[in-house]
């Protein structure tokens, strides 16, 4: 469905900001997207905490918020952004690794 999108948004949750991280750079590379277009914002924008954190990312701006996050739930989900009604929507909930390697 991604392929077919014109965009994404990803809304990932997780126990701090380095795992939320990890998983946003393993989607975004499990995505297609180019290292070029995201790796070095990433680095250069991350602040290292320690508290559970929701991070929400625009591949169409090729960016992102974050926020403290209260809630239980950890994973990722992806919305999907179409003119096509039957492509356009939310997937999910995807586990935090599922494109990190073993």
């Amino acid at each position: 469905m991604t392929s077919l999108s014109t965009s994404q948004n990803l809304g990932i949750c997780a126990d701090n900001s380095q795992q939320g991280f990890t998983a946003l750079a393993s989607y975004l590379e499990a995505l297609g997207y180019q290292h070029d277009d995201w790796t070095s914002y990433l680095q250069s924008s991350v602040s290292i905490g320690s508290e559970p954190v929701y991070l929400k990312f625009s591949t169409q701006k090729m960016s992102y918020y974050s926020k403290k996050y209260t809630g239980e739930y950890r994973g990722v989900i992806v919305s999907c952004q179409s003119e096509n009604e039957l492509i356009a929507g939310t997937y999910g909930h995807f586990p935090l690794d599922l494109f990190l390697n073993s």
